[in-house]
């Protein structure tokens, strides 16, 4: 089976972009940004998630999410539907236009809302979709469901290229207590197995 191999080594990231400074002139935001190229599972677990967990390639960073955040997606993905799901990632319900993720730099953790809609439900999937908490709003076609993700970063995987499906833009907003730019971001020591699941980018 093809596995994504991590070097064993530790990188200083350079974040690139722009900061917003505070009053008391303390950068409290960092903005670059990133595209999510493919999705994944953990090959062994890690000391913050299981094997098997949901892994998010990125072109700048690779997102292991966490138990809880893995636990929420695995029913979704593997739900028999006869299309692909369309998904958008946001900073929150109110803003769901502006793709975003947030990350901490003191401690790599990482939060996002992803949004998923099912554009093409009839009678026997509704009742699927029904089960899995999407939401059916009155005169809306479309049923969906937004899940809130955390996890941590690590160095993007070397086989992440152009090749891969997805390519979902977002921007990256790294808070930050002090006036360092930096963010240190180790490889990750487990393999990843290929695992996409029905899943293509919403475009507004």
């Amino acid at each position: 089976m093809k596995t994504y191999a991590f070097p064993f080594l530790s990188a200083v990231f350079l974040l690139a972009g722009c900061t917003a400074f505070s009053d008391d002139g303390t950068p409290s935001v960092h903005k670059g940004n990133d595209s999510i190229l493919s999705f994944g599972k953990l090959g062994s677990a890690t000391e913050d998630a299981p094997a098997g967990g949901w892994v998010m390639l990125g072109d700048q960073y690779t997102y292991v999410l966490d138990k809880g955040s893995s636990e929420k997606l695995s029913p979704i993905f593997k739900a028999k539907l006869k299309h692909p799901y369309e998904i958008k990632f946001a900073y929150s319900v109110k803003n769901i236009k502006k793709a975003g993720v947030t990350v901490w730099q003191e401690d790599r953790r990482f939060s996002t809302l992803l949004c998923l809609s099912y554009p093409h439900a009839d009678k026997d999937e509704e009742k699927t979709l029904e089960k899995l908490a999407f939401t059916f709003s009155k005169g809306e076609k479309t049923p969906f469901r937004c899940i809130n993700l955390d996890g941590k970063i690590y160095q993007p995987a070397p086989a992440a290229g152009s090749g891969l499906p997805l390519h979902v833009n977002l921007d990256i907003h790294t808070r930050s207590s002090d006036k360092n730019l930096t963010i240190d971001v180790p490889p990750l020591s487990a393999n990843i197995r290929p695992a996409m699941p029905p899943v293509r980018p919403l475009h507004f």
